[in-house]
């Protein structure tokens, strides 16, 4: 998020855990006053911090003219003292940073281990299938990961012109409610990965300068995003079940919006094995010869589709599933 908005993101993220000190944001703001004037940004974004064992990395994005090709990212260990520049990870970096399964611990120079898996594993000695990289290029991987992943805005936040530039987009409003409380309303701020007719198809009212980026509705699984609207009804807010720790935010029919990551810096690689798909596109198995055989189903009535849900999730016993297949059949 901008620095401008800092204070008002950080109330209102306060009531989900996310607790920044007087200090602690009065040394943010400052240097981060300092490094857009030092470095003649249009605008320099808060992405967080990544915790570690023995100090914590603050996270600062750089922006130019454009939103998404110009942009440039900083850590620190002191926040308010220094920023340095985070080196653009390689191909093989992101992987292997990624892979790592132990905590940061705040040394750019520490050595981080991940453990690789060739195809050829059985022919490979032990001890040879262990790599080692600087925590440094696994911090960059896991910025460029936070956000390719979970960098996001509200549809017209962001607009781009005739020669393709893409800027903020002065004249935006903000969603109402209704609209706020879908997926298909929040973009990826990224460089497009989807083809471009599959996010024509997500909406009815396509407007190729603001819906030129990936939607989360198009992520996979389904329900791995989480849309909520306070009790007030004023703000939404948004959190990403990969990345622990993140969260959005949206006022409802006001440009305010932002998101910050506060986490340990590990994606959650469980989650397809953790979301149960919704009742409407649940995907039963029918045994047939003695072989398994997937269907999409959807019930006619919510007594039938309770059904197959009691079926998916294993809480019926094996009479009654057969019962229950008779009768639907």
């Amino acid at each position: 998020m901008d620095w401008k908005s800092l204070n008002f993101a950080m109330d209102y993220l306060a009531s989900s855990g996310t607790v920044f000190s007087v200090e602690q944001r009065l040394a943010t703001q400052a240097a981060l006053t300092m490094l857009q004037q030092e470095n003649q940004f249009k605008q320099v974004h808060f992405i967080g911090k990544i915790q570690g064992t023995e100090n914590d990395y603050w996270l600062v994005c750089g922006i130019g003219n454009d939103f998404l090709k110009d942009r440039t990212y900083f850590y620190s260990n002191n926040p308010g003292m220094d920023w340095v520049m985070l080196p653009q990870p390689a191909d093989d970096t992101m992987e292997l940073g990624l892979a790592c399964r132990g905590h940061f611990v705040g040394d750019p120079t520490a050595d981080s281990e991940t453990e690789i898996c060739p195809d050829n594993a059985d022919e490979i000695n032990d001890g040879e299938d262990w790599v080692t990289i600087k925590e440094e290029e696994r911090l960059s991987a896991t910025v460029m990961a936070i956000m390719n992943e979970c960098a996001v805005v509200p549809r017209g936040a962001l607009i781009k012109n005739a020669n393709g530039l893409v800027y903020e987009n002065k004249t935006f409003e903000g969603l109402p409610k209704l609209e706020a409380s879908q997926f298909h309303s929040y973009y990826h701020v990224r460089r497009p990965e989807n083809p471009w007719d599959r996010n024509i198809v997500v909406r009815a009212d396509y407007n190729l300068s603001l819906d030129f980026l990936d939607s989360i509705a198009c992520d996979s699984p389904v329900g791995c995003w989480s849309i909520q609207i306070d009790q007030l009804e004023s703000t939404a807010t948004l959190r990403s079940l990969y990345w622990p720790g993140f969260v959005g935010f949206h006022q409802l029919d006001a440009p305010r919006h932002g998101w910050l990551y506060i986490g340990t810096g590990k994606k959650n690689w469980d989650v397809p094995f953790m979301i149960l798909p919704p009742p409407e596109r649940l995907k039963i198995s029918v045994v047939e010869g003695g072989e398994f055989q997937y269907e999409e189903f959807k019930g006619e009535d919510e007594n039938e589709t309770d059904a197959m849900a009691g079926l998916y999730s294993g809480n019926a016993n094996e009479e009654q599933q057969a019962e229950e297949f008779d009768e639907i059949d």
